[in-house]
């Protein structure tokens, strides 16, 4: 038998592990069984001593005889050595059963540490920081239970702290009474749905240092660990930086996190690999009912009147899946939406990229909204009411492919300046019919603060914010193609009178007249105000249409000046969940005249724009405007009753 500690020597304060309790356990072993053969040697020599020579014969059976009932002493001697020689063959089994789990253990640990020698090969190259989520660094032992804990990381019942490294003399004493060494190994998540690896563990005797072994926190987001890659080489210390982080392209990357949009992918440090992706879907479900005052409409110069129809609709009015981010740079920014409509069940793709220089200039290019009216430029998820106004409807531009520039130069003071095709979108084919182009811009002014998204105050401002603005276009207007505007673009406008006839419709003007080319001019003052969940704005629009070219002469007819605008308040019940709102507006010109007014409720059913229902009713006398996605209709008086619900995450 080797030479083994005593029990003095035994530090108590040494650090556990199962080599070292196997050890002390057999030693103490050995110790007992020396000292209970020690007492029976002792016991069986005090027999020997005090027992007494051989009585002589006496004639007295009774003295020769001793009593049965008093057991002598040889056999109490033999009886104790039985007793402790099962006692040694049941301890020497015991040895036996733990020199057997000692070499299963030790075997199974050589075959582990070549796996992970493999692994380590394999992975070395795209490790990533220990920075980086993925999979929880746990202590482990081969005889250690393991068992889920709370956040779904695996984990010892009862954790082990490593042993020492193992001396010359541990080494030289054989691989059965090696210590056996714990080592921090990788174990998964249970949610993320990843093939487990095969870990390993040092083989019995021999150890492996941390830094060749992967490990992760385990209190970061399984979002986070699910953009890591598996495994990773630690440095040589938990608290300092990895050597090869710089290599490590998987994990400079996060996936699956929100942030007003589901982040597709999205750097850890954007100058180092600068791309990121966004998604948005947004979606506007809406009623509409409308029921008429008159049968139809007649306008000036038009020889049959407009019939006027009674509507009673379920839509998806708008509903698109957009994108957005930066690439190769981040100042080099895109989106890309694709939106459609139930109305006229098209889609439609919008797109833009462009690159931000700095907060007060940016250059951009693709197929975008042409500036000209602030109700017109701020969203459709954050109208006051339902939609955009009639008045809006009537002046506003659309959409046309161009380049713009825009930025915030001083504090709270923005621009946003196209040039573009057109106005909308009619016409876009590649061979142009006119080298014109259309020039819009918008500029606004914040002086109180920012002023938030819409006109609603839904965000609940504790001081009152302002907003002054002005929008103006100029452009030289072909004939349009009025067959084809819905089949491109349902948010194309034309450009109408202000009895709702197209201006290029043939007769519009002065009867037998046909316009073919037009001067476009038209500029608008806005001006909005939040404070405490009350909300007043509104803009004012003048349009010039001159420098006609026509078919024949246009009699007594030079220029056509039209106005109009609108005025729309709010009042929150609850801040930040029920508001009620008026609005009104209206379009004069030459040829007519139009004016609605109403209100309606908005809930905000989470507290924010994310979620919107809102209900509307309107008195519309002689609208001029007309959109397939709002609720105008050339010539219609009459009520209109509607119900619509906006989500958008």
């Amino acid at each position: 038998m080797e030479k083994s500690e005593s029990p003095g020597e035994v530090d108590m304060n040494t650090t556990w592990s199962p080599a070292r309790f196997i050890r002390t356990f057999v030693i103490r072993r050995l110790i007992l069984i020396l000292i209970l053969s020690c007492l029976a040697s002792i016991r069986i020599s005090a027999s020997e001593e005090f027992k007494l020579p051989p009585v002589p014969q006496e004639k007295s059976t009774t003295e020769q005889q001793p009593s049965a009932s008093e057991p002598t002493v040889s056999n109490a001697a033999q009886s104790d050595i039985s007793a402790l020689t099962q006692a040694v063959r049941e301890q020497m089994r015991a040895l036996e059963g733990l020199r057997q789990q000692n070499e299963e253990l030790a075997r199974t640990n050589q075959d582990l540490v070549r796996r992970i020698r493999a692994l380590e090969a394999r992975t070395g190259a795209s490790a990533q920081p220990a920075s980086d989520a993925g999979v929880g660094k746990t202590s482990v032992t081969p005889n250690g239970p393991v068992a889920p804990s709370p956040d779904g990381v695996f984990t010892d019942v009862n954790p082990q702290v490593a042993s020492p490294p193992m001396t010359n003399g541990d080494a030289a004493a054989g691989a059965n009474d090696s210590p056996l060494a714990d080592v921090v190994i990788e174990s998964l998540p249970v949610q993320p749905g990843f093939a487990l690896p095969e870990l390993t563990i040092p083989p019995f005797g021999g150890s492996i240092s941390e830094s060749s072994v992967s490990a992760m926190p385990v209190d970061v987001p399984l979002h986070e660990q699910a953009a890591s890659p598996l495994f990773q080489p630690l440095p040589k210390s938990d608290l300092g930086p990895s050597s090869n982080a710089a290599s490590s392209a998987p994990g400079d990357f996060l996936f699956g996190r929100y942030d007003n949009g589901f982040v597709l992918v999205a750097p850890r440090d954007p100058k180092k690999t600068p791309f990121a992706a966004k998604l948005n879907i947004v979606t506007q479900e809406r009623y509409t009912g409308f029921t008429r005052q008159v049968e139809n409409w007649q306008p000036r110069n038009l020889r049959e009147p407009i019939e006027v129809s009674n509507r009673s609709t379920f839509d998806v009015n708008r509903a698109y899946i957009g994108f957005s981010g930066f690439a190769i740079d981040p100042r080099l920014r895109y989106s890309m939406i694709v939106a459609t409509t139930s109305a006229v069940n098209i889609t439609y793709l919008l797109g833009t990229i462009g690159f931000q220089f700095d907060k007060a200039f940016g250059l951009y290019g693709g197929f975008n909204k042409v500036p000209g009216s602030r109700e017109w430029l701020e969203s459709f998820k954050n109208t006051l009411g339902v939609d955009r106004s009639m008045a809006t409807t009537f002046f506003r531009p659309s959409m046309s492919p161009g380049v713009w520039i825009t930025g915030e130069p001083l504090q709270d003071f923005h621009y946003y300046g196209m040039i573009s095709n057109a106005i909308n979108s009619l016409d876009q084919f590649g061979d142009r019919r006119s080298t014109q182009m259309a020039y819009a811009g918008s500029l606004w002014w914040e002086p109180l603060g920012a002023f938030g998204p819409g006109f609603a105050d839904t965000e609940f401002h504790e001081s009152p914010v302002v907003r002054l603005g002005g929008s103006g276009l100029f452009t030289r207007q072909d004939r349009e193609p009025l067959l084809g505007s819905l089949l491109e673009n349902p948010e194309n406008t034309v450009l109408r009178l202000s009895n709702g006839i197209p201006i290029f419709l043939p007769g519009a003007l002065a009867p037998g007249v046909s316009l073919l080319a037009t001067d476009d001019r038209m500029l608008a003052m806005d001006a909005g105000l939040k404070y405490r969940g009350f909300s007043l704005s509104g803009e004012y629009y003048f349009r010039w249409l001159d420098n006609f070219r026509t078919d024949k002469p246009l009699p007594g007819l030079n220029r056509v000046y039209d106005s109009g605008g609108y005025l729309q308040t709010s009042f929150a019940l609850i801040p930040k969940r029920v508001e009620l709102y008026a609005k009104t507006s209206l379009v004069a010109g030459p040829f007519g005249s139009g004016n609605e007014y109403g209100g309606g409720m908005n809930w905000y059913v989470r507290d924010s724009r994310n979620w919107r229902i809102s209900t509307e009713a309107m008195q519309v006398n002689r609208s001029p405007a007309y959109n397939v996605l709002t609720p105008y209709r050339i010539g219609q008086s009459g009520t209109i009753v509607m119900l619509q619900m906006v989500t958008d995450f």
